[in-house]
């Protein structure tokens, strides 16, 4: 792990500031979901306290029907699920451009072995994007994805960094999170050991009012984690 800190050190913290004030300029402001929903929506939550969970999902067909669309438009399911949110967002919140956050690996490919390393690498950085009625999807969706792997190059950037260089230090860009896995446990832990996972499950929650975990497996499983 001192090899990633080490990293770390390298890195340029000029350009990440660039890059990340670079995409912060075309927000208008935060993106807060929670503060945009319909008032008859909301009714009787705000005496409640703790997290909520609603899990849901798709069938496996509907799930193949996804990859499919994904892979003639050459873009990955991650992007296809983000832009879905992006859409939701600017729906419900009117604005055109929006934000949220997504959690990534924050394993870079330019450390040696950073895929076999222990220790926490996660970081949370901000998705921003719009869709225009005009604009066909699948050319959406592929700059949607190149804007991403752009991102790649900085996303060790602490979010406490971003949201100081867009003048929001203590106060929040956005209030959803979305989080895509596609790592088979099972599949894992069989080639490597030769142990089956027959049943498993987490409970986590996050400080954000709604958080949203979707699992690529032969179905697309969808958990929603709110705040009461």
């Amino acid at each position: 792990y001192r090899d990633y800190i080490a990293w770390l050190g390298t890195r340029d913290s000029e350009a990440a500031q660039a890059y990340w004030q670079a995409r912060l300029a075309a927000l208008d402001g935060p993106t807060l979901l929670a503060q945009s929903l319909p008032a008859q929506d909301t009714q009787g939550l705000s005496d409640a306290t703790g997290h909520g969970v609603i899990r849901s999902g798709l069938s496996a067909q509907d799930t193949q029907r996804l990859r499919q669309f994904a892979r003639r438009q050459r873009v990955t399911l991650n992007t296809l699920v983000q832009g879905a949110w992006i859409l939701l967002l600017q729906t419900y919140t009117g604005q055109a451009q929006v934000a949220f956050g997504t959690t990534v690996s924050g394993r870079p490919t330019a450390l040696d072995d950073a895929e076999s390393v222990v220790g926490l690498f996660i970081n949370t950085v901000p998705v921003i994007g719009s869709g225009e009625p005009g604009e066909k999807v699948g050319e959406w969706l592929r700059e949607l994805q190149a804007r991403s792997a752009d991102a790649g190059e900085y996303e060790h950037t602490p979010l406490a960094d971003i949201l100081r260089w867009a003048g929001l230090s203590g106060q929040s860009l956005f209030d959803s999170l979305l989080v895509f896995e596609n790592y088979p446990v099972d599949h894992a832990m069989r080639q490597r050991s030769g142990v089956r996972i027959e049943a498993s499950s987490t409970r986590e929650a996050t400080h954000y009012p709604l958080s949203v975990a979707i699992f690529a497996g032969e179905t697309l499983d969808i958990t929603f984690g709110y705040r009461r």
